[in-house]
């Protein structure tokens, strides 16, 4: 499996490299202003997440996505493969941004161009506005168009599993699933879980409070072939539920399923 490492905004503590420096004393959006009536606070941003839904910019390639995070005085921001991160600050509708940090995986060629636009264009004092529920981050580089979506609900939803967590803290990683593979799928409703762990059927009933959810006892039934890559992503699966009680967060499209040392990420697929 490829080992990625977790988000540097909200999962803090992984390794990081200094990819750049903010905002230098005096610049300014280069001139390409901000309506008064749209400036918008880190109080406003605080605790949100935005997905671009469109971008114009000629350094970035197509099809290019940024997501960005805003927690206190921190951004988190990635475009699909490392996460970027640092310490901002929000005046008058310009972002300036301190040293920024990133962590250390190898991306595809389109995917490190992207980054690097990025960061260009937020270590350039780009303009927020938002307007209507749409927040537009204007530079010199381009400009993106962002909106904050609504979290997919927990139950009556299909989750796939996307990646499987181990560890805690400074040593938590991340790793992908291997190609080739069936893809486990869960679903939560009606206090029942149902769905497979790639190589069984499983179910269990469930119940939730606030943020925890309690299982009884996983049932599982043999479907699928006992191959060893397959094997290892049903124990990890196993694991993870058979610990009983888990806590759970959804951001978005996205549901982590947490047993402490080990976890499982999942995203929405119907």
């Amino acid at each position: 499996m490829r080992t990625r490492l977790r988000s540097l905004v909200l999962v803090p503590a992984v390794a990081l490299l200094a990819v750049g420096c903010g905002t230098q004393q005096g610049q300014t959006d280069g001139g390409l202003g901000t309506d008064p009536r749209l400036w918008v606070t880190l109080a406003d941003l605080d605790g949100s997440t935005w997905t671009s839904t469109r971008v114009r910019a000629d350094e970035a390639p197509a099809d290019t996505e940024v997501r960005l995070t805003f927690e206190g005085e921190q951004l988190g921001a990635s475009v699909g493969c490392n996460s970027l991160g640092g310490q901002v600050s929000l005046v008058e509708g310009v972002l300036e941004v301190g040293d920024l940090a990133m962590t250390e995986m190898g991306c595809p060629a389109d995917l490190a161009a992207a980054e690097t636009w990025l960061v260009d264009v937020l270590s350039s004092g780009p303009s927020l506005a938002l307007d209507d529920g749409l927040l537009t981050v204007t530079s010199d580089a381009g400009v993106v168009e962002l909106t904050n979506p609504a979290d997919v609900a927990l139950e009556g939803t299909t989750w796939r599993l996307d990646g499987i967590g181990s560890g805690t803290g400074e040593s938590g990683v991340v790793s992908s699933l291997p190609t080739g593979v069936t893809m486990p799928e869960l679903t939560l409703e009606d206090g029942r879980l149902t769905g497979s762990d790639g190589l069984h059927d499983i179910s269990s009933d469930y119940t939730l409070d606030g943020d925890t959810l309690s299982l009884g006892g996983l049932v599982r039934t043999q479907v699928g072939t006992t191959a060893s890559a397959q094997a290892e992503i049903s124990e990890a699966v196993q694991g993870v539920l058979g610990a009983g009680t888990l806590t759970w967060e959804v951001t978005e499209s996205s549901l982590v399923l947490d047993a402490g040392s080990a976890q499982l990420y999942l995203v929405a697929v119907g």
